[in-house]
């Protein structure tokens, strides 16, 4: 299957082995295009994924496929959200030098006791954690700013008003 973005041809299948190298460079892309506007809702433009392809391909001559790095984004999505659930409980942290979440003994077990599918976190880098804040960072909603109709202070219209 092959996708064409303007006249660059990208087939898009196969399987590629990421490496922090192909992290660091696509990241940088995708910071810069984020700047420039160029996501689309939680998405990015086509020209985006173009653009990290020819560059891996210019910088590290790696072949990488637009699908390649949609997989690869939505990892590094899955592995952020992850652990931003993890370091938002109570008694965790982030340390940025080993880009660990952080907590002592008894919280990382008590949490797991109730989050087993995190245990990876107890000893996962995620590489890139504050670059990842900037590019997911608000494509989530988790209500943590809502506020009511009365904490707005905001009057309703009452039904014969809204039928009028």
């Amino acid at each position: 299957m092959e996708e064409s973005i303007g006249n660059v041809k990208v087939v898009s299948k196969g399987q590629v082995r990421w490496n922090d190298r192909m992290d660091k460079i696509m990241l940088e892309i995708i910071l810069e295009e984020y700047g420039f506007g160029n996501a689309s809702g939680n998405s990015w433009k086509p020209e985006v994924y173009t653009r990290v392809c020819l560059e891996l391909l210019k910088q590290l001559k790696q072949q990488v496929h637009l699908a390649n790095v949609k997989a690869r984004i939505k990892t590094l999505k899955a592995n952020y959200f992850s652990v931003r659930e993890v370091i938002s409980q109570s008694g965790f942290g982030w340390d940025p030098d080993t880009q660990l979440a952080t907590a002592d003994v008894l919280t990382w077990k008590e949490y797991l006791q109730k989050h087993p599918e995190n245990e990876s976190y107890l000893r996962k880098c995620v590489s890139y954690y504050d670059e990842l804040c900037v590019i997911f960072g608000d494509d989530q909603a988790t209500g943590r700013n809502a506020i009511t109709r009365n904490e707005a202070n905001i009057e309703l219209p009452s039904l014969e008003e809204m039928c009028e």
